[in-house]
């Protein structure tokens, strides 16, 4: 090989080196960050659909929000936080109205949770006589209520029962009306779908000596049910 051939060679190894040293110094870091770029774009735009997403459910959210507010007061209404009983007198008012019938007795006994634990085991009968031998006292009846006095466990129907944040609480009512017999079963009726969540347990009706058929004419009934709140 003569000299002119050598250094065309050399040029050419000379050449195929620079353009190597020049691709993995300047195109081959341009590849990688066109690359990474690429990559990051790709997990951009997920990102942006994802909330495209979320923000739509959002959306349909806040759309819905009216008609929860709506049914948030509906069931503060039926099972509110307090007694409120000044609103259920007046329904009551309403339905007697619309009935035809007349209100004559409200009793509201006291709250209680609607999970009460069992009460104390009754110690163990005895024979009736002391440790020391003597006889045992005979119990002594209570006295029976008057027709006047209030019922045992009654409470004032302004006060609000005290509870516990977030138990549910029972309260036991008695109502009394009288009216058309068609009145008092439509009053009994309505009462179980009145906007205070009211639960009539048990019923009985009453009728006078010249109208003994307590399904027509003029009937009295006695309503006993409850009623509940959910102190906050």
């Amino acid at each position: 090989m003569n000299r002119i051939g050598a250094t065309y060679l050399l040029a050419t190894v000379l050449a195929i080196g620079l353009l190597g040293v020049g691709f993995v110094w300047g195109v081959k870091p341009s590849l990688d960050a066109a690359a990474a770029a690429t990559t990051e774009r790709i997990q951009i735009e997920s990102q942006n659909q994802l909330f495209e997403m979320r923000i739509a459910q959002l959306s349909e959210a806040r759309d819905g929000l009216a008609a929860h507010e709506d049914r948030l007061a509906e069931l503060q209404r039926a099972v509110p936080a307090d007694g409120d009983y000044d609103d259920w007198l007046a329904e009551l008012d309403r339905l007697a109205a619309a009935t035809g019938v007349s209100i004559t007795q409200v009793t509201v006994a006291d709250s209680q949770p609607l999970a009460t634990e069992a009460p104390p085991a009754a110690p163990p009968a005895s024979d009736g006589a002391n440790p020391d031998g003597a006889a045992a006292p005979a119990a002594q009846p209570e006295a029976a209520p008057s027709a006047g006095a209030p019922a045992a466990g009654a409470a004032d129907p302004t006060a609000a029962p005290a509870a516990e944040s977030g138990a549910l609480l029972a309260i036991p009512v008695q109502i009394g009306v009288n009216g058309p017999a068609a009145g008092v079963r439509g009053f009994i009726r309505e009462l179980q779908g009145a906007e205070r969540l009211t639960l009539a347990s048990r019923f009985a009706f009453s009728s006078s000596d010249e109208q003994p058929d307590v399904l027509a004419g003029t009937t009295g009934a006695l309503i006993d049910g409850l009623i509940w709140v959910l102190p906050e």
